[in-house]
């Protein structure tokens, strides 16, 4: 199994890539989440689940 997420639609020719300054500056997300707002619940699950685990192993250690 491969985790491609929204690569594989890019190089499908599904969807349109992010003009070249997003990509440049690593922003490429950032200009799907506008383009697409509703995406903002499932990219933000990631996040989550990395800063709650380094929150519980914080507090696991007291």
């Amino acid at each position: 199994m491969l985790a491609l997420g929204g690569s594989l639609d890019g190089y499908s020719g599904a969807v349109k890539r992010a003009p070249r300054i997003f990509i440049k500056l690593g922003l490429e997300w950032f200009y799907r989440l506008l383009c697409d707002p509703k995406r903002i619940g499932r990219m933000m699950k990631l996040p989550k689940f990395y800063f709650g685990t380094w929150k519980y192993k914080l507090s696991s250690k007291k």
